[in-house]
């Protein structure tokens, strides 16, 4: 899967693969507060997906607009 990802809510970049965003997650260049999508209209937090540790995949969470 490959998944845009939006941070500071104005910068959007992308689509990566899961495997490139995993590493940055490890590195600490990309955050869970960082917003991602999989078309760049619909997104969501990135502690939702299961990229992050102790993500909130099946905890409801306020989308981001």
């Amino acid at each position: 899967m490959r998944y845009y990802i939006r941070q500071n809510k104005t910068h959007v970049s992308g689509p990566y693969d899961v495997e490139d965003i995993k590493g940055w997650i490890r590195d600490g260049r990309v955050r869970s507060d960082a917003e991602f999508s999989v078309d760049g209209k619909e997104w969501i937090w990135g502690i939702e997906l299961d990229l992050f540790p102790g993500s909130l995949k099946n905890e409801p969470r306020r989308r981001p607009a």
